[in-house]
């Protein structure tokens, strides 16, 4: 483990502006700062201010944050060709951090880079969507096709293999910015390369530290919406993450990082800093628990239903000590079609009814049914299905647990994680074929909500919702809540302009001193 002090003792180099420095500690190092290879969530709380892409998220909180503006584009993208084509125009005049100029030909660069250097996402998000790269990936070609780019003009064309709404969210992604060609086709994790954005990586430590510096070339690119930087972000790793939220509390350090849980035992003093200092932000996620309708007892909807009544949620979430927002409904808060409706069975946090609920199963004639329960490994998982054993006891159901992984799925507690910020990536975890339920409506309404491009999801946000009130009211998942994470910052930084971005975590260009 390393220790606090030993990170302390690593901010070598430049010295800090004289606007300030923030100092933010991190419990696990990014994979690599490398945009064409990073993937964890430290390394894209980073990245995207170092790399912009064509497109990007808004600095935003909430729903808002998940919407895309323009990034090094002069616009969102014309798409034509029944949704296959997406053309755009590189704004004019964009220059590096390191002050070579930008051009067009070093998007198809950052693409062909982040297959060949085997980013995480280039098989789902790339190779198989845009028209050649399949065949760049496999060595049978030199370029990829389905890119066309023009140098003098800035144009920019994309043909992909079939119309996939959610790819105007893969183009925000910082594996998908532009970088020199000159960029080597290694993983560059000690030395960065060059981007464009309010901030550049620099004084790097691989598994230590690194500094995210302001950008004195962004502000010249005059893009609306992407703030400039204003302050050194000095960022510190430590795996001590008692001494991280202590440090904080102390005001010694200003931030402590979001991709990590502030410890149980730290958390009386993290609630004496609310409001302002200590709060806690949903994710993009989703627990809950599967009622497998094609397999006895949950084949009845009033079995169903007798475990969404007795379902007690805020005794769920005080299991998972704060890490958790109840919910009754699959699509998170921070998601285009969260519906605003109550609870289709009983109020979010009423204790659950477990009278109602033992009657319902009698009714549904599958009293005294034996049901077994997919193991869940890891906390809370874990406690969450010894108290769902419990429930299904209580209720009438003779329950069991299984560390079988094969055979048909009767029940358990499963997570949905959503890769982007667009309801297919959580729902087609729920329908695609081998995944948990087969329900013609849901899947053909989904199958055409998918085609949607994302920067059109304003437009079908109804239709999400409605399609999620439906998935709620026949009872497939007892939806848990959300996993959540936490936003601490020291008495330094201005509480009231802290941003917490739903893609990327806490947006460090909102930290400002006070």
């Amino acid at each position: 483990m390393v220790s606090l002090a030993a990170v302390t003792a690593c901010g070598g180099g430049s010295p800090a502006r004289q606007d300030g420095e923030i100092t933010v500690l991190m419990g696990r190092a990014p994979d690599s700062l490398d945009p064409g290879v990073a993937h964890s969530p430290e390394a894209f709380e980073a990245d995207w201010l170092a790399y912009t892409p064509l497109l990007t998220f808004a600095h935003s909180s909430g729903v808002t944050g998940t919407r895309l503006i323009p990034g090094l584009a002069t616009d969102l993208p014309k798409i034509t060709a029944a949704g296959t084509r997406y053309s755009f125009t590189l704004r004019p005049g964009l220059v590096y951090s390191d002050g070579q100029a930008v051009k067009a030909g070093d998007f198809e660069w950052a693409v062909e880079r982040a297959i060949k250097l085997r980013w995480t996402g280039a098989r789902n998000f790339i190779v198989g969507r845009i028209v050649g790269a399949a065949a760049f990936a496999a060595n049978r070609a030199d370029h990829i096709s389905g890119i066309q780019t023009d140098d003098t003009s800035g144009q920019i064309t994309i043909d992909l293999t079939s119309a996939y709404g959610s790819f105007d969210d893969v183009l925000a992604l910082p594996a998908l910015a532009p970088v020199p060609r000159t960029t080597p086709l290694r993983d560059e994790r000690a030395a960065p390369p060059a981007g464009i954005g309010p901030y550049s990586i620099e004084r790097v430590v691989p598994g230590r530290s690194f500094a995210l510096v302001p950008n004195p070339r962004w502000e010249r690119a005059g893009i609306t919406g992407i703030p400039s930087g204003h302050a050194d972000i000095d960022v510190r790793i430590s795996q001590n993450l008692t001494a991280n939220a202590t440090a904080v509390l102390r005001n010694t350090a200003d931030a402590f990082d979001a991709a990590d849980q502030v410890p149980e035992a730290m958390l009386g003093r993290a609630r004496a800093a609310m409001p302002d200092r200590y709060s806690r932000k949903a994710l993009n996620a989703t627990y809950a628990i599967f009622l497998n309708p094609d397999e006895r007892p949950f084949s009845s909807a009033l079995a169903r239903e007798a475990v969404l009544t007795g379902l007690d949620r805020g005794a769920v979430a005080r299991m998972a000590a704060e890490t958790l927002l109840p919910g009754c409904y699959l699509l998170p808060p921070a998601m285009p079609g969260h519906p605003s409706a109550p609870c289709p069975y009983g109020p979010l946090l009423g204790g659950g009814d477990v009278a109602r609920a033992r009657a319902l199963v009698q009714r549904s004639g599958m009293s005294g049914a034996h049901v077994t329960i997919r193991s869940a490994a890891g906390w809370p998982a874990s406690v969450w299905t010894a108290y769902y054993v419990s429930l299904l006891d209580r209720i009438g159901f003779i329950a069991s647990v299984s560390m079988a992984r094969r055979g048909n799925l009767q029940t358990g507690v499963v997570g949905f994680g959503a890769q982007l910020p667009d309801p297919t990536s959580i729902y087609r975890e729920l329908v695609v074929p081998g995944r948990l339920v087969d329900d013609p409506r849901i899947s053909s309404q989904m199958n055409v909500l998918a085609t949607v491009p994302a920067g059109q999801l304003d437009a079908v946000s109804s239709a999400w919702m409605g399609l999620d009130e439906y998935t709620a009211m026949k009872g497939y998942l007892a939806v848990l809540g959300y996993p959540t994470a936490p936003v601490l910052v020291s008495n330094r930084i201005d509480d009231s302009a802290v941003v917490f971005q739903p893609v990327v975590g806490i947006d460090w260009s909102s930290l400002k001193l006070r």
